[in-house]
């Protein structure tokens, strides 16, 4: 842990520290907690990715790290180091504190949508359903970045819902390739095998190469299912 404190070089002290919540003890947690307010924003990056790491303390002491993490995402200076702790708050499944505060990150700008994007990496992690309507309506307008988190939230998070169908389905009409990229994958995560008629009739008229790619992904991953045995 000294490495933490005291190395030279701030990439040294980041490892180190992120390094420091996979031992998940109470003396690691204190060791994180005590550099909360690094003045290097990455070592503070580093607490932030650090904390995730004590969901199987005791509830005492794993809500110490909720509550740490909850503090950086509202009101950390850097952006990034914000966005780590959306994405590491994912990690407590159980907390309701830690579902609020990411709901809530969503209202966050950040240059290049990043604590948007880390917030719906969390929510996927949690693999919350509540989350699903939030990934519906962000997917819809916003930067782009953060567009597209939400776009994935809807494939691993909307299976047998018609809601996350329909929303894809419009997602596909538009402009920007990056997001018709998005959606082609998202559907095939739904692993719902009615759609490959939809997915073939779109290979046929889709003009991007990288689209086309993830439209034959998905319809391979999904003519495979329904080959598999029923278990």
């Amino acid at each position: 842990m000294d490495r933490a404190s005291n190395d030279g070089f701030w990439g040294v002290r980041f490892e180190a520290t992120k390094a420091i919540g996979k031992v998940g003890t109470k003396k690691a947690l204190e060791a994180l907690l005590a550099r909360v307010h690094d003045p290097s924003h990455m070592v503070r990056r580093g607490v932030a990715h650090g904390l995730r790491d004590f969901s199987g303390l005791d509830e005492k002491e794993a809500d110490r790290a909720i509550e740490a993490l909850i503090a950086i995402l509202g009101s950390d200076i850097s952006y990034e180091t914000r966005a780590t702790a959306a994405s590491s708050l994912g990690y407590y499944k159980h907390s309701e504190k830690a579902f609020s505060a990411l709901e809530s990150a969503l209202t966050q700008d950040s240059p290049r949508d990043s604590i948007r994007k880390m917030t719906f990496l969390g929510l996927i992690e949690r693999a919350d359903k509540r989350a699903l309507p939030l990934a519906l309506e962000s997917a819809r307008r916003g930067k782009i970045q953060g567009r597209l988190e939400a776009v994935d939230a809807i494939g691993k998070l909307g299976k047998g819902q018609s809601d996350a169908v329909r929303t894809l389905l419009s997602l596909a009409k538009e402009n920007d390739t990056r997001i018709r990229t998005g959606v082609a994958r998202a559907l095939g995560e739904l692993h719902d095998p009615s759609l490959l008629q939809v997915l073939n009739a779109w290979l046929q008229t889709e003009a991007s190469g990288g689209v086309r790619r993830a439209l034959r992904e998905s319809i391979y991953f999904l003519s495979d299912e329904t080959n598999r045995p029923a278990n």
